[in-house]
């Protein structure tokens, strides 16, 4: 028989201390992973064996920075000059530039502004250029559209993402630089609230450890799946000097970054007096990351990874561990089973003293000893935790085929890298045995050289 709790039943019980969140098996599973899971249970036409074609949304903003300061991204205190956009959906670059009096005539600035005539031209200066030097193709396109304050640019950017309504945002470092800085630029100007409710439908955008996430989009930087873990990457990539766009670009495609430096000008000057090849350089760096990923397809490999592994998007790019607990948490929920994260009290809320007999009794700096009585689950944490290393009892062989046996496996810091190094995992059984002969043969070149310094052999005796 089942009995079925309310909601208001269930907070009931919770706020009396008649249960407790860890009698609840299968609350501590992460909503994301439990939601997804779900979703390919109810459809498991979606697999792998069927495409599945992510919208991708590419952008790179540049700034006027006051060089004077030391650049926040949380102060956002620059202006944002330009920002170039580009979109798997319409296969269009969309540049949305500040012009600025010192750079308004370099533009070709009149009294009647900047002719429609005039920005066609400009944009079809940018594309011949662009596809001559293979940075984009001829089905790509590029669009100009000037602003003369920050507030309409930002405004019409973001309005545009909302129209394009893609999947994926990326960039280069665009998840800890680009993204957050928009948000942030925006509360200054526009105050918190409404900075939300620009950058996203459901008016929430949240803030972890530099990073911001917005519901309806998933961040994945190519910077990010490309660099190695040692570097605070996902390592699709290989190892290089450095990571910057210029570098990775050059390594991968054989392509660079358009080239500003030679003349002597920093990024600021570059702006306000040579706007036209300032636009390009925008323009180039979101080609670059376009094109590497047409090349490196990695936001695809992520994606087939974590379908194979049933685990949400977002969520698993933190690291393998989720594709791991992500899995685990399908083929339980596949076989009609409840799994559980930790250490749980059931309801049991106290350790018996017969519990506490059998626990070893621990080398104490002090001396007395602590005699067994009924403590709490906390109380007996707080004392465990003292307890210097840790004690494992000697295992039993045996086999065991009557379905009674139950595994609890800590394989969330066991990374591939290790695995593939150390070859182990949990499912990973196999080794070489070492013929004595080969043994005997290696004593044999070392005594002709007139060395020994291999270990005692127990095993070698016995086959002499």
């Amino acid at each position: 028989m089942t009995n079925t709790l309310e909601f208001d039943q269930l907070q009931s019980l919770l706020k009396n201390g008649d249960l407790s969140f860890f009698n609840i098996y299968g609350s501590d599973i992460d909503i994301s992973i439990n939601s997804t899971t779900q979703y390919y249970l109810d459809n498991p036409s979606d697999n792998i064996d069927k495409d599945q074609t992510l919208s991708v949304y590419y952008l790179d903003i540049e700034l006027l920075v006051d060089e004077l300061k030391a650049l926040d991204v949380k102060e956002a205190d620059s202006q944002i000059n330009s920002i170039t956009r580009f979109f798997s959906g319409d296969n269009r670059y969309i540049t949305y530039f500040l012009v600025k009096p010192e750079n308004s005539l370099s533009l070709g600035y009149d009294e009647a502004g900047l002719t429609v005539e005039k920005i066609n031209a400009l944009a079809k200066y940018y594309t011949e250029k662009l596809i001559e030097s293979k940075h984009i193709i001829p089905e790509e396109s590029i669009e100009l559209q000037f602003f003369t304050t920050e507030e309409e640019l930002l405004i019409a950017y973001l309005k545009d993402i909302r129209e394009c309504d893609p999947c994926i945002l990326t960039g280069f470092y665009s998840d800890k630089f680009d993204n957050p800085y928009v948000y942030y630029r925006c509360c200054a100007l526009f105050g918190k609230q409404r900075a939300e409710e620009m950058m996203s439908r459901f008016g929430i955008v949240t803030e972890r450890n530099g990073i911001i996430s917005i519901p309806e989009f998933i961040q994945c930087d190519l910077r990010y799946l490309y660099t190695p873990r040692d570097e605070g990457g996902l390592n699709f990539g290989k190892r290089l000097f450095s990571y910057s766009l210029d570098s990775v670009s050059d390594s991968e495609l054989g392509l660079k970054k358009f080239e500003y430096k030679d003349s002597g000008m920093n990024l600021n000057d570059f702006y306000l007096k040579d706007p036209v090849h300032f636009l390009l350089y925008n323009i180039v760096d979101v080609a670059l990351t376009v094109r590497l990923n047409e090349k490196l397809k990695h936001i695809d490999l992520f994606n087939t990874l974590r379908r194979m592994n049933k685990a949400p998007f977002s969520r698993s790019l933190v690291g393998s561990s989720i594709f791991y607990d992500s899995f685990i948490t399908y083929k339980m929920k596949e076989e009609g089973k409840v799994i559980r994260h930790g250490i749980v009290s059931e309801k049991e809320k106290m350790f018996k003293k017969e519990s506490l007999t059998h626990i070893i009794a621990p080398k104490m700096k002090k001396t007395g000893s602590i005699p067994p009585s009924d403590i709490s689950s906390s109380e007996y944490s707080s004392i465990a935790a003292k307890f210097d290393g840790a004690y494992v009892k000697k295992s039993v062989s045996k086999i065991i085929n009557d379905g009674s046996l139950i595994i609890d496996l800590d394989a969330s810091s066991l990374y591939p890298s290790m695995m593939l190094q150390h070859n182990i995992s949990f499912d990973t059984f196999r080794a070489k045995i070492i013929s004595p002969l080969t043994y005997k043969f290696i004593d044999l070149l070392e005594s002709l050289m007139g060395t020994n310094k291999l270990p005692e052999r127990v095993f070698t005796s016995i086959f002499e």
